[in-house]
């Protein structure tokens, strides 16, 4: 039987919220495996988690908790090396989707080769679409006023989508629940290692649209989400939070953009004004 499509699941502290999606999933005819990783937690989840343990079920260990990326590298790297599948489904813990959404999103991509990625509309606790369900890949301008208030707003990054159609080709999606080509995404070396957390998906986003693959996302069905879980329980502080983030961002900008001495000032110095207004 070729292996088509195995979900991975990364786990942070986050083993009660882990188990009950498992539960959930484990009887998915899509699925061949369900790949939990454990992003070395430092509570006891690892040993927790073993409770899931099945023919179709493996929990594996990273090395060392270096981060989002490193984890979903890790795993996906895993599930080449071990089971050759196609397709990986990668999801957040706090998520719900149906059977029917993975496997629409496999018979997809099995019809447009040069998708590398796929995913749907995202909808919050309460049911409603989250606002940034996709987003272009921004100019160094653009990332560099993100954080400026009223002038970000004349110049958009999110995507204006179609919804009179079914899907929609797009640069980036939020990385809760995506799936894709196993080869094109290792092609690509997958998600950028020096970033610990936040501006993944948007990276991806580039790399993919580099080589000249497309990303699709699915604009009439969707999955839920439970948001910011895990990063609320790995890092509690908000200014915390955004210090991760905004080094993320001038990494991009650095790294990918090539973005110039002025719009790294100019980015830096709207990051520096945001987090002075929060201390």
């Amino acid at each position: 039987m070729i292996d088509t499509c195995s979900c991975m699941i990364l786990n942070y502290n986050d083993a009660k919220i882990v188990k009950k999606l498992v539960t959930e999933i484990e009887n998915y005819p899509v699925f061949n495996h369900i790949v939990v990783v454990d992003n070395c937690s430092t509570d006891d989840s690892y040993a927790d988690l073993q409770s899931l343990v099945s023919e179709k079920v493996i929990v594996i260990k990273t090395d060392k908790n270096g981060g989002y990326g490193y984890g979903n590298n890790f795993g996906t790297r895993y599930i080449k090396e071990h089971f050759n599948s196609k397709y990986v489904l990668l999801s957040n813990p706090d998520v719900v989707f149906s059977n029917d959404l993975i496997q629409r999103f496999v018979r997809t991509m099995e019809q447009q080769p040069q998708l590398a990625l796929i995913s749907a509309i995202q909808h919050d606790i309460n049911n409603q679409p989250i606002h940034d369900l996709s987003w272009k890949v921004p100019t160094s301008f653009e990332y560099a006023i993100l954080n400026s208030g009223k002038l970000a707003r004349f110049f958009p990054t999110n995507d204006v989508l179609d919804f009179s159609k079914s899907e929609q080709y797009v640069d980036c999606v939020p990385g809760a629940l995506l799936l894709y080509d196993t080869d094109k995404f290792l092609e690509v070396d997958g998600y950028d290692e020096e970033m610990f957390l936040f501006g993944e998906e948007t990276t991806l986003g580039f790399k993919f649209k580099e080589k000249g693959y497309k990303s699709l996302l699915i604009l009439d069905d969707y999955y839920k989400h439970e948001h910011s879980v895990s990063i609320n329980k790995s890092i509690s502080q908000k200014s915390k939070q955004l210090e991760i983030l905004y080094h993320s961002r001038l990494l991009f900008m650095k790294k990918y953009l090539k973005s110039s001495s002025l719009m790294l000032a100019l980015a830096r110095f709207f990051q520096k004004r945001t987090l002075r207004k929060l201390h």
